[in-house]
């Protein structure tokens, strides 16, 4: 592809992701898993939730099956993350795009169809850029209470006449009560909501891990919009990956990413994670990128035919893109590096998450 071609894609994309940016973003935890969809000695099918960002929708995709299993469960507007809880919970946070400052947590069940809790998490000039669940155990046989950790960007401003600079942490909270665990500093830009947000959990051999996509350098006196914040994260040149102790939410490791990784996905074992190059264009499409989590290599796996998505989801054996221009899931053989089909599904797919 020409130099010409490739930043006419470049701007393409960004105006696609800018576009989504203006709606008002949801993040959504689920999990909801539905008892007997697989039989004993039947093939474990991969079963997924995926968000519609055109229906303002969330379904129970079968992806070995291809098909969908029971009714869409509406949401609200814009639905853009995804991230497996358990006890049929979901951790919400709603921002207004236009108003920094304004989010809210929200702990619901989605099998009631209520909402358990609320939680004020933004101070003044915060972008939430980023959402995930830990399912702590509590004494055998009982659940324990769920921690959230959020990723928040503070815009620069003036605080009893003195500038303040910009800046992004990671908090965490106990996602049924609101109670405050704790705040760590987070450099550089947290990956924006519309581009995956910056933060997921994923299994390790010490336990769970806490892993943050960041892009460097950072902002001193940024006073961005949500906009504005999405652009600079786009046009960096050096992005990371960085993995967390959540008992601590203090740093273990930190990977230089050889392209700029807009939707992540961690496989079931922890070993490998899988992203999309968000400024790299192939004639085919987009190139999907496999990374070794315990050296940090990385290597092309194969073009997957999307220009925008919102989050990829891994299972075993495959990788689930989601499509929201053409309206289709694609699935991928991450141990052949090849894609194998494209599921039909829904107005607008913009996040999926395996049932956990």
């Amino acid at each position: 592809m020409s130099r010409r071609g490739s930043r006419s894609t470049e701007r393409h994309r960004l105006r696609r992701a800018l576009g989504a940016c203006a709606s008002c973003a949801a993040l959504i935890f689920v999990s909801c898993a539905p008892a007997g969809i697989s039989a004993p000695g039947q093939i474990r099918p991969d079963l997924l939730y995926v968000a519609d960002r055109g229906a303002g929708t969330l379904s129970l995709l079968d992806g070995t099956g291809a098909h969908a299993l029971g009714r869409a469960v509406p949401v609200g507007p814009a639905p853009a993350l995804l991230a497996a809880g358990s006890a049929g919970r979901a951790l919400i946070s709603s921002s207004d795009p236009e108003q920094l400052g304004e989010c809210q947590l929200a702990l619901v069940d989605l099998r009631r169809g209520a909402v358990l809790a609320r939680h004020d998490v933004c101070g003044p000039r915060d972008l939430p850029a980023g959402l995930a669940l830990e399912r702590r155990l509590g004494a055998p046989g009982v659940e324990g209470s769920p921690v959230a950790y959020v990723a928040l960007w503070r815009a620069s401003g003036d605080e009893g006449g003195q500038r303040v600079a910009a800046g992004a942490r990671i908090v965490s909270l106990r996602a049924d009560t609101g109670a405050a665990l704790g705040s760590t500093p987070l450099e550089g830009l947290p990956r924006p909501p519309v581009l995956g947000g910056a933060l997921t959990m994923a299994p390790g051999p010490d336990g769970p891990r806490l892993y943050a996509v960041t892009a460097y350098p950072g902002t001193v006196w940024g006073r961005w919009s949500e906009q504005e914040f999405l652009l600079n994260y786009w046009m960096s040149g050096d992005w990371r990956l960085t993995r967390f102790d959540p008992a601590t939410v203090q740093p273990e490791a930190s990977t230089s990413l050889s392209h700029a990784p807009v939707w992540f996905g961690i496989s079931p074992d922890g070993a490998a994670a899988y992203s999309l190059d968000g400024r790299g264009s192939v004639r085919n499409g987009t190139e999907l990128y496999e990374i070794d989590l315990a050296s940090g290599a990385s290597r092309p796996l194969v073009s997957v035919p999307v220009t925008t998505g919102g989050s990829l989801a891994v299972t075993r054996d495959r990788v689930y893109v989601p499509d929201p221009d053409k309206g289709t899931v694609w699935v991928v053989d991450r141990h052949l590096g090849r894609v194998e089909r494209g599921l039909p599904f829904g107005r607008s797919p913009s996040a999926i998450v395996p049932l956990g």
